[in-house]
């Protein structure tokens, strides 16, 4: 058997818990101007990462799945034209803070280039991408 056939594909260790206690595989960015429209309900984005978004409390939690479009913030105003619709599961409501954690269902090309922009927005950087 080669060495190409014989790769064992294993399962990815959890990541190391940060000093704040925090276990998520991907970096998470606050404070990221994006709006989520939900049902008609425009709700704030707290924070977003590759694998789902925070939410405040805007919308009624009576189902598990969420689907949304996330609109980026200019100014004050909402540039529809790039918004991104993605779906997710309801995975955790903060009672501390009334914020709904949401992880998405399946990362879009559109929606990786939207945490990509609200990533390097909040560095300070030019947002790249290669195809």
């Amino acid at each position: 058997m080669s060495d190409a056939t014989s790769y064992s594909y294993a399962k990815k260790p959890h990541a190391a818990k940060s000093p704040e206690g925090d276990r998520r595989s991907y970096v998470r960015v606050n404070s990221v101007d994006i709006m989520a429209n939900i049902n008609g309900r425009l709700v704030e984005v707290l924070d977003i990462s590759l694998s789902g978004v925070r939410l405040s409390n805007g919308f009624p939690l009576n189902e598990d799945k969420v689907t949304m479009s996330l609109i980026p913030k200019v100014g004050d105003c909402l540039d529809v034209n790039r918004s991104v619709t993605a779906r997710g599961t309801i995975i955790r409501f903060d009672a501390e803070d009334h914020a709904v954690a949401v992880a998405f269902d399946q990362m879009s090309y559109g929606l990786s280039k939207m945490v990509i922009a609200a990533t390097a927005k909040r560095l300070g950087v030019k947002a790249y991408m290669v195809i």
